[in-house]
């Protein structure tokens, strides 16, 4: 027989868990489950980060390749010129409404407006400068801008870039170009 009765044993049992309980180290456990959530806190964090900088830097990558597209452009029109399309033309009585059209058909979504004004300047020899100003043309992209000026150019003989100015604004591009044209005074006009 056993030198101690149930109740004792027991008693015992319990103390030994209690015991047991009081030992366990609780706060190890408890520090280790802070510790994860601080990891994963600072991971989730990271990879936040991370998703930012990655579509910046295709933000970036694709305005370089727009950037590479007008450069290709601005050269087809310097490559124009020296061709000699600055040669003298015929008044061209359709000019502005073939220079709307070219915005239509490069998708400019509004086409810009006749210029209000339409300075001239007389040369010796009956030979008229025209200079054609828009102002603030807009568009979503930079293509369609380009496009524009280039079908302008090809389809008015003698029309070139005098001036181009192209800036980002917010989250549309504006583009302010100055054509120009040398024209044969009509005689009688």
């Amino acid at each position: 027989m056993s030198a101690f009765t149930e109740d004792q044993r027991e008693e015992f049992a319990d103390a030994a868990l209690a015991a047991e309980r009081r030992n366990r180290s609780r706060g190890l456990v408890v520090l280790g489950v802070v510790a994860m959530v601080i990891g994963l806190s600072a991971l989730g964090w990271a990879w936040s980060v991370r998703s930012g900088a990655a579509s910046e830097l295709d933000r970036e990558r694709s305005r370089l390749e727009r950037v590479r597209s007008l450069a290709v452009g601005f050269e087809a029109m310097e490559r124009r010129a020296a061709d000699g399309r600055l040669a003298v033309q015929r008044r061209d009585p359709r000019m502005f409404s073939t220079i709307k059209q070219a915005a239509v058909e490069a998708g400019l979504e509004n086409a810009p407006e006749i210029p209000n004004r339409d300075p001239q300047t007389t040369r010796d020899g009956g030979v008229t400068e025209r200079r054609i100003e828009y102002n603030n043309v807009r568009s979503d992209s930079i293509g369609p801008l380009i496009e524009w000026v280039d079908l302008a150019c090809h389809r008015v003989p003698g029309l070139t870039v005098y001036e181009i100015v192209l800036e980002p604004r917010g989250q549309q591009w504006f583009l302010s170009v100055t054509f120009i044209r040398w024209e044969r005074e009509e005689p009688g006009a």
